[in-house]
Formats: C-alpha cells, structure tokens, sequence
C-alpha cells in the first residue's frame, strides 16, 4: 500500500466518524411529522388571509407559546395570523357565543385549532455503536494528512420514547366548516419551547404548501 492510499483511508475514515456524529446529533433532535391531513372535498379555493390561532389547553404558558410560534410561522406578505390569548379570556370561561362573536368582531376569515390529541410512550433499544475520536497528531503543517485515532464504544441501552400527538383543524368563519385538518407527531423534545417551534414549523409548512394560506 502506497502512502497517498494511506492517507487517503485516514481522511475517509474521518469524514465517516464525523457523518456518524453528525447524524447522531440529528437523531436526538426534536422532529415532528405530519404523516395525514386532510382537505374538504371538492373545496379548491381555499386560500385564508386573516387566521386566527386557538390552542387548547389547560396550560396557558403552552397556550400562548404554541399560538405565538404558529403566527411567526404562518404571518406573510398576504396572510396575517393573530394570536386568540391576546383576544379571549382563559379557555376555562370560553363559550361558543364568545368565541363566535369576538372572530367576527376582529374580522377573521378562518381559525386554526390545534389541541393535544394525547401522549404515546414506547421503550426503544438503542443499539452500540461505535466511532473514531480524531485528534491531531504530533507532526507539522506538511503531513496535515496523519492523524491519530481513537475508538470510542458505546454500549446498547433501552430509552423511553415519548410521542406528542397534536391535531390541527382549519375552519372558515362564514359557515364554521372545517376546510382542512393534520395529524402531527412529534418524537422526545427536550424542552417545551423545541417542541413548540418543532410543530409549529412542521403544520405551518404544510398550510403554506397545499395553499390554504400564503
């Protein structure tokens, strides 16, 4: 084996212990999907400028977070969304003659309710794994390609996988008929805040795509 062939293994395997860390790192990241949604049938010309955005939950923290993520996500050119927290009292004393009367007030063409459908908990195995610590050698500038190696182990373990459940429906004020509607997912976030802007940019995403908003 030649010396260049040499130095050319030592740099590949560089390179694949930085993509096994980089896509490790990824992995532990919180990631919502939007893996179903559906749209009323036959309805084309759906396309909302003026949204307001309702969260349901006990928590009024969460509520406002979620809210005020959804409308960074979805505020455009053409589109404004409109946090509720900031219109209507506490869900606790909301009605439907409320709810239906402050929407109109403010001019709102459409809402989007999103709600916590429920938590999933799964035990998964996370297989050993095995990567190479790259440290610099003890030569100079002009053998830059010889590196030293070290062979970190990890062992396999079982971890807990939480799933967040959320659904998000779309609903025009002129009839209260629900135009559009997701299912997300989103797998073990660390925080509140990831998993807010996780699903806030994942439903978002799919509002701006199907051109219900824009």
């Amino acid at each position: 084996m030649t010396q260049t062939t040499s130095r050319f293994r030592s740099v590949a395997v560089a390179l694949l212990a930085l993509g096994l860390l980089v896509s490790c790192s990824r992995a532990e990241d919180p990631m919502t999907t939007v893996p179903r949604t559906w749209r009323i049938p036959g309805y084309k010309n759906a396309v909302f400028k003026d949204v307001m955005i309702l969260a349901v939950t006990r928590d009024e923290d969460v509520r406002k977070a979620l809210e005020d993520a959804f409308v960074a996500d979805l505020s455009r050119d053409y589109t404004r969304a409109r946090s509720s927290w900031k219109i209507l009292p506490e869900h606790k004393d909301l009605t439907e003659e409320t709810l239906e009367k402050e929407v109109r007030k403010a001019g709102f063409d459409s809402v989007l309710l999103i709600r916590l459908v429920g938590v999933d908990e799964d035990e998964k195995y996370v297989k050993p794994r095995k990567y190479y610590k790259r440290e610099p050698g003890k030569h100079r500038y002009k053998n830059y390609y010889q590196y030293s190696y070290e062979i970190i182990n990890e062992p396999g373990y079982f971890e807990t996988e939480k799933t967040y459940r959320l659904e998000s429906n779309l609903y025009r004020t002129s009839d209260a008929q629900l135009v559009w509607s997701s299912h997300s997912k989103t797998v073990n976030p660390e925080t509140v805040d990831e998993g807010v802007t996780s699903v806030s940019q994942a439903v978002a995403g799919k509002l701006l795509e199907e051109g219900l908003l824009r």
